[in-house]
Formats: structure tokens, C-alpha cells, sequence
């Protein structure tokens, strides 16, 4: 078993809370658009991604898959999972930036946005939180891109206290972080979890 309270890598880390064991801290993860993400690299001089995730403190779970010879993504995370299938992806502008969403006409809610009507944190965490890994509740409609630093940093402590009796809790945004997202924030966000010592 890993020693939860020396400073573990992001691989120690993800392994522990997936396995439903204590780590040295909660593991975060990182998604934001690639406007948000170039203005990062810019404004903290990192030269690439894996810089910023470095000095975000980011424990960045890397996905490797073949490419596939029909895949038309040329931006998507992973490409070819659509389009092998026949699903069709566009281009769909967001005034910043765009993004490649899957075109079949109906919204997906990510279940971790929390602030949407009718949802919450406590209610999942507490009727699945024994069995399951949660994954985001970052709020990215209101906290991150129009609150305050202090704001966000009250947000990541709430969100591992609430889910501190869970199998384990990902910090992340509860989705791409947007290009109004002020740089102050986004960086408040992955100290506050360095700093927040163990879950």
C-alpha cells in the first residue's frame, strides 16, 4: 500500500482514489477550451501543455488511442470516437472560440453542474458517494469566470469537505473552463488544492 502522506506522483495519486484508498491530496484534472489554455501557456510562460500542467500542479490523466483512418476531429480530446460510429461533429462558435460538438440536436447536461435546477453535490454524495469516484463540480458558470479568488478557493475546500467520505473526488472544473475565465482564478483553483493537504 502507498504512504498517503508522503507527496505522491499524479499516477500514485489517481491509482489511490480510484481504488477507493487516501492520497496525499485529492488528484485534479484540467479541461478548458484552447483559448484558455494557450492565454495560460502565454501569461504563466509555459512552453507547452505539459508545463502548464506542471506548474498548475495538475495531475493530467493522459489518454493514448490510435487514431482512426475515418476520423474527422481534428481537435477533440479523443479523436475518432464519433465519427468512426457515423455520428456527426461541427464546428459550433461560442463568441471566444469554438468548439466541435457532437450535431444530433439536444443539450447534454454534465451531471457534476451543480448550479443547473434541481441539481446539487450533496444529494450524489451521499446516496453513491461509498461506490463511486466523483469527478469536476468546479462551477464554470459562475464561480470560476465572475467570482472572486477567494470565492473559488472557498468552492474547492466545500467541494472536499462534501466529498471527503466519498470513494475518492477529482478536482476539476465541471467543464472546459471558458475564455472568460480570469487567469487569477484558474490558478487559485489548483492551489487551493496543492495547498489543501489530504482527503
Amino acid at each position: 500500500m502507498i504512504d498517503a502522506t508522503a507527496e505522491m506522483t499524479p499516477r500514485e495519486r489517481w491509482k489511490a482514489v480510484l481504488e477507493g484508498h487516501g492520497a496525499d491530496r485529492p488528484p485534479c484534472d484540467y479541461w478548458a477550451t484552447a483559448e484558455v489554455t494557450a492565454r495560460l501557456r502565454r501569461e504563466l510562460h509555459c512552453p507547452d501543455d505539459r508545463a502548464l500542467w506542471k506548474r498548475l500542479g495538475v495531475d493530467k490523466c493522459i489518454h493514448l488511442a490510435p487514431r482512426h483512418p475515418r476520423a474527422v476531429e481534428t481537435d477533440w480530446h479523443l479523436q475518432s470516437l464519433f465519427s468512426i460510429w457515423g455520428i456527426v461533429t461541427r464546428e459550433i462558435g461560442y463568441g471566444s472560440g469554438v468548439y466541435c460538438e457532437v450535431a444530433i440536436g439536444i443539450d447534454v447536461l454534465n451531471p457534476i453542474q451543480w448550479r443547473c435546477r434541481g441539481m446539487d453535490r450533496a444529494t450524489p454524495a451521499r446516496d453513491f458517494g461509498r461506490r463511486v469516484v466523483f469527478h469536476g463540480g468546479m462551477d464554470n458558470q459562475q464561480t470560476l469566470p465572475f467570482s472572486s479568488p477567494a470565492d473559488v478557493r472557498r468552492e474547492v475546500e466545500e467541494n472536499i469537505a462534501l466529498f471527503s467520505t466519498c470513494k475518492g473526488y477529482v478536482v476539476a472544473p465541471c467543464h472546459n473552463i471558458q475564455a472568460n475565465t480570469p487567469t487569477e482564478n484558474i490558478v487559485t483553483l489548483y492551489e487551493t488544492v496543492r495547498e489543501g493537504g489530504a482527503q
